[in-house]
């Protein structure tokens, strides 16, 4: 019963999120952010593992995006979300190739109630609008895909040497996510900036290589800031 009030606040959250300004026209052909990309030969065993846990057994969520997503443990997002979850990230994926991952293994086995995307920031290198349109086919991809799921899209954290690195871009990203929500239907989660660390490096929530991605404490920050989200509108596990 639980489980179910929860997946039926999180299909009445997008409706009660404000509505923003769209920043970001639909651009007139799908950008390379939007066009699926296949990637059959990098790392096979990843590949394998994920296609084994979905002929398992169905999930209650499942995680999908990049490095940053596949760090995050399986273990601490089922306790975050108060349900099992598969996560699917595979690093170095940037949204094309999320599109692809959602039809090149068997998914016909998995409802999920919610789909947790955290993906974009190795798309950098392209517009901001291309990058926001490119994770907004990704969601809605997933939606089409499982329709009875609730779509919860990560901001893009920030990264590099004092956290500046593609600053304005990641910013107008994630403003044009934001502005974006509530009429395309997926919720907006936006730990950003509590991933700023005032500004300087390193930083004891990132890994000082690339600045890029998080040790334990910065996934422990992302835990505390996915309950705080789903807490506030009522949401968190029970």
């Amino acid at each position: 019963m639980a489980r179910t009030a929860l997946a039926m606040a999180l299909i009445l959250l997008a409706a009660a999120l404000p509505a923003r300004a769209e920043t970001c026209p639909q651009p007139s052909t799908p950008t390379a952010t939007m066009t699926p990309a296949p990637r059959p030969d990098l790392r096979p065993d990843r590949q394998a593992a994920i296609r084994d846990a979905l002929a398992a057994r169905a999930y209650g969520a499942i995680a999908l995006g990049d490095s940053i997503m596949e760090g995050w443990s399986e273990q601490r997002l089922s306790r975050d979300l108060g349900m099992p979850v598969l996560d699917a990230g595979f690093g170095q994926d940037g949204t094309e190739h999320v599109l692809w991952r959602l039809q090149a293994p068997d998914w016909r086995r998995q409802s999920p109630r919610i789909v947790l995307l955290l993906v974009g920031t190795n798309d950098i290198g392209y517009p901001a609008c291309a990058i926001a349109w490119g994770i907004r086919t990704v969601a809605a991809k997933a939606q089409a895909l499982f329709p009875q799921a609730r779509i919860l899209v990560t901001a893009i954290l920030p990264r590099g040497t004092d956290m500046l690195g593609g600053d304005e871009r990641i910013r107008a990203v994630n403003a044009a996510l934001a502005a974006a929500a509530a009429s395309a239907g997926f919720a907006f989660f936006d730990p950003h900036d509590a991933f700023l660390c005032g500004h300087h490096t390193p930083c004891p929530l990132f890994q000082p290589d690339l600045n890029l991605h998080l040790t334990a404490r910065g996934y422990d920050e992302l835990d505390a800031r996915l309950a705080a989200f789903l807490a506030g509108r009522g949401l968190e596990p029970r």
